[in-house]
């Protein structure tokens, strides 16, 4: 797959509070962002996750040309010059801003103005895109907190970007409107190959939207994975440490009635059923023969997964 974006040692470090540039005073300061080395290929949705002060703003902003970098590069559409291809990304960085007193088509025709666009179907294509072509000329101050997100969305969409930037589209909407949000996104990447970078706190639903990951802590970039890692990482099994793998395997197959299971290394069998009947399974094992070292029920669901990656504490 081509690759969209690609960062080498993305770095934002902040001055610390009262630091006075005249001075010839050295200080590291705040690094917001630390050496982000980050990969998305076309037709991504990238969850983009981290808790309140990880840096997951900061880095999208870098991306979106809204502030320079303090140290690292990166390439867009595997080019260099990236203020030419930022014509191709289009962006929603914290609350969109909109005219309350306005319609929602002539809030995009004021914004298509001000960008810049051509097109004289650009309004109408970008409502479309995200279900909004029946508002009509209802005022957006009368509109639900999911419409104006959508509304957000279509602004972002006005330049018809390959790429998509959006840093919290869902937060605080209702289950309603999440669905709306995730429903859109899933038809632009499907529909019209569009790769998408978006931040969420609502970890169940980014779970259930993007195709891979990445989990940020501390500034630093700590982990990237896709969909399938991330279910293979969280699926619930025993975890058992035997001393003849392979007749355990055997025993597993005729006693159990199941092949759900793999051999690892250092004499580890998973077995992903019978999760819940430990004893169960270590009795049959031991009757036949089998020694038990160990057996762990391990795995969690994929909200715990992400809150143990994140690790510690909100900051505002």
């Amino acid at each position: 797959m081509p690759t969209i974006l690609k960062t080498h040692n993305l770095t934002k470090i902040f001055p610390p509070a009262g630091f006075a540039p005249h001075k010839k005073r050295k200080s590291e300061g705040r690094h917001a962002v630390d050496h982000v080395n980050m990969t998305i290929r076309k037709g991504d949705i990238y969850g983009l996750i981290g808790r309140n002060g990880a840096g997951k703003t900061t880095l999208m902003r870098l991306i979106a040309g809204l502030m320079p970098p303090t140290e690292g590069t990166m390439t867009l559409f595997d080019s260099t010059e990236l203020e030419q291809h930022r014509r191709r990304t289009g962006c929603i960085i914290e609350a969109p801003g909109l005219y309350g007193n306005m319609s929602a088509p002539d809030n995009l025709e004021a914004h298509r103005r001000l960008l810049g666009i051509t097109s004289s179907t650009a309004v109408a294509d970008s409502l479309e895109a995200v279900g909004l072509s029946s508002t009509d000329r209802k005022k957006v101050k009368h509109f639900s907190l999911g419409m104006r997100q959508r509304l957000g969305i279509a602004m972002a969409l006005l330049g018809s970007p390959d790429f998509l930037i959006l840093d919290e589209p869902t937060n605080g909407l209702d289950p309603r409107g999440i669905a709306e949000i995730r429903a859109v996104l899933t038809q632009l990447s499907q529909e019209q190959g569009v790769t998408v970078l978006i931040s969420s706190h609502i970890l169940g639903e980014l779970s259930k939207l993007a195709t891979c990951f990445g989990i940020m802590r501390e500034g630093m970039l700590i982990d990237e994975f896709n969909r399938e890692d991330l279910e293979t990482r969280c699926q619930r099994c025993l975890k058992m440490v035997v001393d003849q793998p392979k007749k355990a395997a055997m025993l597993i197959e005729t006693l159990l009635g199941t092949d759900n299971y793999d051999i690892l290394p250092e004499n580890t069998i998973r077995l992903f059923d019978y999760v819940d009947q430990s004893g169960f399974v270590n009795r049959e094992l031991n009757q036949n023969g089998i020694l038990v070292e160990s057996i762990t029920p391990v795995g969690q669901d994929i909200e715990a997964y992400f809150m143990s990656k994140m690790g510690g504490e909100d900051r505002a």
